[in-house]
This record gives C-alpha cells, structure tokens and sequence, in this order.
C-alpha cells in the first residue's frame, strides 16, 4: 500500500479558493504589454520581433489563463470553529474540483520522496534518495542574447491607461484603483525573502476622474454597514454564515456578525441579495457611501470647494507681461459662469480685494497689515461665479509701480478664507521670492491646509535657484501643483493658458479634505508608505490626512506577510477607505477592497505577478533614494538581479547559457530596468530644484505615467486616421535611417519632432491630442508644441536626454539593451556560481 506524503483536508461541501488570480480577474500574460507576433515590429526582412519561449504551448502566443467570477463557497462541519462555515453574499452554492493550490504542493526536501513504501510486516521499505527539481513554468520564456536586438521582448501598442488596466468585472476593485504587485503570495518568511518581488499595493483611489462614476449608495441614518471589531466596511467579500441564518463573517477577520433588518428585507430564501441594485456595496469592489453626519465634527462643506487666484502685480510682473497674461488667460477660461466660487486677490505692497457690488461691478478692498493679515470681511463676500471675465479685463487696464513685499500675507489670507469656507484650491502667482516669515511660518501653513482642506499650487516665473524650496514643500504635501517659467515673456502665454486650463480640469475630478486608511486582513501587515509627505509628519503607517488627492495622483503602500495558520485556506485581503469631499461639497467614503490569494510555491507567485505595478514600485523607492542622496542604480540592479536568479533557481529546469531565463509576466522587467537606470542619472544630474521637483513627481505619478515616461513611444509620420499607429524601436537608427520624413517621439511628459527637413506639424499635432487623451488621468498637460530633436548633440545634457528617449541604445550613461541582457544573464550565472 501507498500513503500520500501530502494530504489535503476535505471538509464536508467544502470549495477552495481559486489559484493565482483575484475572482474574476483575467492574467493576460503580457498581452497589452509585450503583444503578439501580429502586431510585433517587423524588421526589414520582414520576420516578426518576438522572443523566443521554452516550451511550445507557448511559443506562439501570449498565455491567458481565466478563473471563475464566482467567489468560493465554504460550508461548516459542524461547530468547531472551522473557517469553513461561510457561505458568500450574491453567489450560487457550486461545486468546484479541488484547488490544485492543494495538489503536489508540499515541498520535497532532498532526501525525501512523496510516497513512502511499506512491506506487508509493516515496516517501512527502502527507497531511494531524490532530489526534487523545479517544475517548468508553463509561462516561462527565454530572451535569448544570440538574437538581434529586434526580436527582444519591449511594449507594443500605444500606451493608455484603459489598454493597460483592462475593464475588471469582477467583484474585486479595479486596477487603476488599487493594484498590487502580485496576485497570489506565500506566508513562509523564508520562502518570501528569497523572491526578490516587492509585495506593495498601488493606491490612486480617484483614477475614475470625470469620465467615470462609481455607484453611490445611501445607508440612511443608521451608517454604512462595518465589522464591529477591525471597523472594516461590508464589501463583496463579506460571507453568509450556515450555522447562524442572521450573521456574516468579515472577511478581514473573521468576526461573526449580525446583519441588519434593512438587509435581510432585501434577501430571498436562499440568504441572497435578489437584486444587487440596493446594495452595490455588497457587489462590487470600489463603491462611494453616503458619509453620516458623525464622521465629521464641525468641518464647513457648504457650497463645495472654491477656487482663490492670488496674483503679484508688482512693477516687475507688469513689465515682464506676467501680470497681463495671467488674467487674460482666467479671462478666457472663465468665459461663462463657472461651476465653483472663485476669489481674487492681488498684492504688492498691500493686499487687494475684490468683491462683487449691488451693480455688478467690483469693489476694491485694501488690506494694508502685512504683519498680521487678517481678512477684511466675510469670507463668503468675496466669493463669485459671474462677471470674472469682465474683473480681469479691467485688471489688465490697471498698472503698478509699487515693488512686491506682501507674498507671504497674500497667501496665508488665501489659506484662511479657503479653509472658512469648505476648502478648496489656492494658485499662487509669483515673480519675486516675498516670503520673509519665521521659520514655523509654512508649517503653522500647512496644519491650516489639512484641517481646512485648502491645496497650495504655485506658478512662478523666477528663474529657477530663486524658487523658494518652501513653497514647493507646501504645494507637494498639501496636494498642489507646481509649475515653473523662469524668464517668462509675452511669447509663452499659450504654454501658461494651456497648462491652466489642464489644472482646472483636474480640479473638477478631484477630492478635497481626504482622510485615508489602509486595513489589511490576517496575515498581512503594512511596513511603510512610499509618498511626497513622510511618516514622521503623519504618524501612522497605514492613515494620513491630505487636502487634496487629484485623479493622476498614487502613492505606494510596502506590505509583508506573516505565518497565521488560522488564514492558510482563505484569501487575504487590503482594504482601502476614504473619506473625501467632492466637488459639489458632498462628503462620502469610498471604499476599494482586493483579495490576494495564497499558494505555496514561488513559481505559482510569479505567474501571478504583474510587471507594471512591480515596475512602478521600484521607481518610486529609487525616487526615495535619490531624494536621500544614495545612489538608485545600484538597488535597481541589485533587485532586478535577485529577481531573475530566484525564478532561475526554483522555477526553471532548464540551465542553458544562451538565454535569460524569466516568467512571462516579467518579460519585460529588464528592459524597464535599464530604463529606469538611464531615467535617474538624468534627473539626479540635473540641478537640485528641478531634481527634486522631478523625484517628486515621480513619488505621486500614475503606473501607466511611468511606463510611458520609462519608454517612449515613437510614432511614424503621417499618422492613420485610425487609431492604429504605426510604431517601432526605441532605437535612434529606426528613426535616423527610416523609410519616413518624420517621427514623433513623447514619454506622457513632452513630445518632440524628427523630420530630414521642413515638414508640416500639423499631422503630429493632431496625433499629440489623441495621445493625450489616451494617457489621461495624467499629471502633465503634454502641449502641442513639437521641439526639433534631430539636433547635434551641442552638451551633455542633451547625449544624457537622448538616452532617455532611445532607452534600447547604448547612451552616454548606460550600456545598450542588448548589452544589457546579456550582462544580466552573465551576472545570474555568476550568482549561482559564487
């Protein structure tokens, strides 16, 4: 007879979790990311750019592996306590074959072997010492380095955000909410430490923007329905208990709850909701609630948040045409009635404040203690939503001699009527450095920005080592923008209008007064957040208080596991809730809830892995440690390298030299890399104001910002009238020695024009715009300008440029990409030899 080493429970009508996916969700194995041999690059022979794999299954195409939308059904044996006796809320009871999570799972040390052999007297015969090797990664694919540089692994296909994130119909959140690095992870610390894969989650809790909205429910008096003990709020994941017929357990920890009447009212008799429209909390992932009135104590929201200007218009802002542009620009934009309230001041030596008269006109009210400002009238008398266009033409009439000395009380007077009146945006014009105050001034600042909800963006037009570090300091952690025009002149004003026309469309998509929390199950834990404030000005890990978090906005939460044996059969799961105000001065809680299963080998994690959030992460703590002044390029080597020995070492059986070996879904994790690399040395050699402000963007961009601004996109002129554009390599010999006139080039941020000789932007425009919109929520406004980029490399900026933009060719700070493989595969080689 024969006994099975390893033996998984069984449990009555017991169904296991599915593997390696969140329900519902699709892993496309690169198939947005690296693409298929149709639509691959074709060399000029005409044979495809694509990589070659090592098994045939998946040779040809990208693997797709789906599971049931279905969450699992998990039935009690009795009373002991089991985790089992839980049925879930809007799912069919259903059978499922055993999880093959559970088969041939435990792992075999050498020496063992997973049956044992026993002779008819009872005794154990013997058997023969093995050694068990990895299992062959279905998924897995060789890049070889004998190939050319055309057929190595890159992106295809225009970089957008809905292409990338995909359409979730599953009960889980979206991804351009919350995605985490993997979808499946193992709780042996050992085995964790290993892998090399940061375990993170990746939160832009308002990536809908205006073109989407989440349903919204109201629960009445009585409050959103939550878990008693962890506070966590009712979602998908919440299930029926059968052996109490009114009570659910949490699945954030487990706690048997009851369930109100106003739920088992909209029940039938199996214990399912028969309609979900009543309560699409308990249906899907991302969901906004109705805030009760206890979640906020003496906070203003009425009439949603306004927008305050305040401009210098001091002599030299009138004589460099900075003034005239500014309000022309509000001008146009505020052509009609506005859909928020709006203030303005001005200052120079004194502060000036307009507010709207019985005629129609405006009346100027002058505030002259700069020492201690304080606003001459009621907050609301100076707010407005007509007749701006007709207060800044006449404005612009107006003209000053006066030198500017008030900076610093004109915006600490925005600040405060902001905060009196629900919040909102303060923008900041300036060309002169005015802020003289004490050294706790922009810290008293900012506790006045957080508890009233007020964002600080800030316009300057100094040149750039005149910019006051401080305000840039406000406007990063208070959720602003900055932007910066030194040397600005009357020519520039289509660049100024263009950005703020971007900046008022993000604020209609953005929340004010936010209050984050993180909540994860049993069995993870949150070890840091990765964002432009600290931890040590917010004191908690996992909560902060931000004024404002706009659509393009992410920040990054590092987890771990840890062993409970308690969540060994269940799913774990991260939790994300916000507390914000919108637009129409509504306060509500969103709420965005992701499971992440559990298996127990490392090759069934990196199948479950996702190169894009992965990628995302690695920048964000290189932008870290930049900011601290270690070097990036080292960690990002350091992890990349780890990263490919351990799949190498425990996921592949093949120990050729000729190829780097790597899951599907990292395939293109190398190439990103080199990118990345060439991307620091750019900004972390450039001068401290715009280093710091790049590292910055880069801490609260979007994953679908990074990988466009990591690899640019070079499309062939003139463009199809489709959206099927033609692209090739990052290689400047594609584009110096190809068949077309013309190419344009753009990485999200900017874009720039290769043309032999005078040829008609036009076309590239119009291709601009498309892109634009394809990358939105974006952080940059991408203008319609088209710079000349065939140009002789006159300084080294500009060699250390063009290694950004032809990231596969050998720059003038790192090796080519080709070059670069193979190090890497040399590196791994070495690694398991030392």
């Amino acid at each position: 007879r024969q006994f099975a080493f390893f033996q998984a429970p069984f449990v009555g009508n017991v169904v296991m979790s599915p593997p390696l996916s969140s329900p519902g969700r699709c892993r496309d194995s690169l198939s947005s990311e690296v693409g298929t041999p149709s639509t691959r690059y074709t060399s000029g022979e005409g044979t495809p750019a694509r990589f070659t794999a090592s098994s045939p299954s998946s040779a040809g195409s990208p693997i797709r592996r789906c599971v049931p939308t279905h969450s699992p059904v998990r039935r009690e044996s009795g009373g002991s306590g089991s985790s089992f006796g839980t049925t879930p809320l809007n799912s069919p009871s259903r059978r499922y074959e055993r999880s093959p999570v559970f088969q041939a799972e435990a792992p075999v040390r050498s020496g063992d072997s997973p049956h044992r052999t026993f002779r008819s007297d009872g005794r154990r015969a013997a058997t023969r010492k093995t050694t068990r090797r990895p299992p062959t990664d279905p998924g897995e694919c060789a890049i070889d380095i004998r190939l050319p540089k055309e057929k190595l692994p890159r992106p295809s296909g225009v970089c957008s955000a809905k292409s990338l994130y995909g359409e979730d119909g599953s009960r889980s959140a979206p991804r351009q909410f919350v995605w985490t690095t993997v979808d499946a992870v193992m709780l042996r610390p050992a085995k964790v430490a290993q892998m090399g894969i940061p375990l993170a989650a990746v939160c832009a809790p308002f990536a809908d923007g205006i073109g989407r909205r989440l349903p919204v429910v109201d629960p009445g008096p009585a409050g959103p329905l939550r878990c008693p003990r962890c506070q966590s709020f009712a979602n998908p994941f919440f299930q029926w208990s059968t052996s109490h017929t009114v009570r659910f357990v949490c699945n954030m920890c487990g706690h048997l709850l009851e369930a109100p009447e106003s739920l088992l009212e909209d029940l039938d008799r199996s214990g399912r909701c028969s309609d979900s429209r009543p309560h699409p909390e308990l249906a899907c992932g991302s969901v906004d609630l109705v805030a009760a009135d206890r979640f906020d104590v003496g906070r203003v929201s009425e009439g949603g948040p306004i927008l305050c200007i305040v401009l210098e218009a001091s002599s030299e802002t009138t004589r460099s045409g900075f003034y005239d542009s500014v309000l022309s620009c509000f001008a146009r934009l505020f052509t009609c009635a506005v859909q928020r309230r709006v203030c303005l001041i001005t200052f120079d030596t004194v502060l000036h404040f307009y507010m709207p008269s019985k005629s129609g006109r405006f009346r100027d009210v002058v505030m002259q203690d700069i020492d201690d400002p304080f606003l001459p009238a009621a907050p609301d008398a100076f707010l407005v939503r007509e007749g701006l266009e007709t207060l800044f033409t006449e404005l612009r009439e107006a003209s000053s001699s006066e030198t500017c000395a008030a900076g610093g009380a004109a915006l600490q007077a925005a600040v405060e009527l902001a905060s009196k009146t629900g919040g909102g945006d303060v923008l900041m014009f300036q060309n002169s450095n005015t802020f003289g105050r004490s050294p706790s001034f922009f810290k008293d600042l900012l506790n006045l920005c957080v508890q009233g909800g007020v964002a600080v963006s800030s316009v300057a037009s100094v040149p750039a080592d005149a910019v006051e570090a401080d305000t840039q300091w406000l406007a990063w952690r208070t959720g602003g923008d900055i932007l910066r025009l030194p040397g600005f002149e009357s020519s520039r004003h289509d660049e100024l209008e263009h950005h703020m026309g971007h900046w008022l469309e993000r604020m209609r998509s953005s929340a004010y007064s936010c209050v984050f929390k993180l909540r994860c199950s049993k069995g993870l834990e949150i070890t840091s957040l990765v964002a432009p404030w600290t931890v040590d000005e917010q004191g908690e890990q996992n909560a902060f208080e931000l004024p404002r978090i706009s659509a393009d906005m992410s920040f990054t939460f590092q987890l771990q596991t840890w062993d409970d044996q308690s969540v060994r059969d269940r799913q774990l799961y991260v939790q994300a809730v916000i507390l914000y105000t919108n637009c129409s001065g509504k306060r509500l809680l969103r709420i965005h809830t992701v499971p992440i299963n559990i298996v127990f080998s490392i090759a069934k994690v990196y199948q479950s892995a996702s190169v894009a959030p992965i990628v995302a992460v690695l920048v964000k703590q290189a932008a870290v440690l930049a900011l601290s002044g270690k070097s990036p390029k080292d960690f990002l080597l350091d992890t990349c390298l780890e990263v490919l020995a351990t799949y190498r070492a425990h996921c592949s059986r093949d120990n050729g030299h000729g190829a780097l070996l790597i899951s599907k879904t990292l395939a293109l994790l190398p190439l990103y890399v080199l990118a990345a690399r060439k991307l620091m040395y750019n900004l972390t050699s450039s001068k401290a104001p715009d280093m710091n402000e790049s590292l910055m963007r880069l801490l609260r961009m979007p994953i679908h910002g990074i990988l466009a601004l990591l690899y640019p996109r070079i499309y062939v002129l003139p463009a199809d009238s489709s959206d099927q554009f033609s692209l090739c390599p990052c290689l400047k010999e594609h584009v110096a020695e190809g068949p077309s006139q013309a190419y344009i080039i753009t990485n999200g941020m900017g874009s720039w024009l290769w043309a032999a000789g005078e040829v008609d932007k036009r076309p590239g425009q119009l291709l601009i715009g498309k892109l634009r919109a394809a990358l939105e929520p974006s952080a940059s406004c991408m203008l319609d300008t088209l710079p000349n980029l065939n140009v002789a490399e006159a300084s080294w900026a500009e060699k250390i440029h063009l290694g950004t933009l032809f990231v596969e060719d050998e720059g003038a700070m790192d090796m080519s990409y080709k070059d670069w493989v193979q190090y890497l595969q040399q590196e791994v080689l070495h690694w398991f030899e030392g």
